[in-house]
């Protein structure tokens, strides 16, 4: 649950809050062993990382999620190592050994729909040659896929209620 305060507190700008949360998140996962929570716990605390540039932070953490994600349960290793390739795109960084090919392997046909959006994403985010027109394109396709319409941007500047009428 403090993982996802942390990710909510990240979504309202309050950094602080959301090292907080994560920082008691991953505190909480290690008293009681649970490699899942503290998978999503160091995955929560990444990202407020790199939102403040903390390169440092990145790598370190970026370490101990790596450590984790053989015993942290397939879903938690699939947000966990997601989250490490969108940090490190973020930052504008070469990601780590290995974690490249991870993530293309969640692109493949047998895993979660939002997984593979996901990776497709942030492998295409990452790739330098990509340009912003593939790009939106690709997002478009999932989003029109996933079911996720309204991460499309709208047809016209309006809204798609009608106006007022006049009184």
């Amino acid at each position: 649950a403090s993982s996802l305060r942390a990710r909510a507190a990240l979504r309202a700008g309050d950094d602080m809050a959301a090292l907080r949360e994560a920082v008691g998140a991953i505190a909480q996962a290690r008293e009681t062993g649970d490699n899942a929570a503290l998978a999503m716990g160091l995955a929560a605390r990444l990202r407020v990382e790199a939102l403040v540039a903390d390169v440092d932070g990145v790598a370190a953490t970026t370490e101990a999620l790596q450590n984790c994600l053989h015993s942290a349960g397939r879903f938690a290793a699939d947000e966990a190592l997601l989250s490490v390739a969108e940090s490190w795109t973020f930052l504008g960084r070469e990601w780590p050994t290995g974690v490249r090919d991870q993530v293309a392997a969640l692109t493949a046909r047998s895993m979660p729909r939002l997984s593979r959006a996901r990776a497709r994403t942030v492998l295409a985010l990452s790739d330098r040659r990509s340009s912003t027109d593939g790009l939106l394109k690709e997002v478009q396709r999932v989003a029109i896929v996933t079911g996720a319409r309204a991460l499309l941007p709208a047809a016209g500047a309006h809204p798609p209620w009608p106006p007022r009428s006049p009184q």
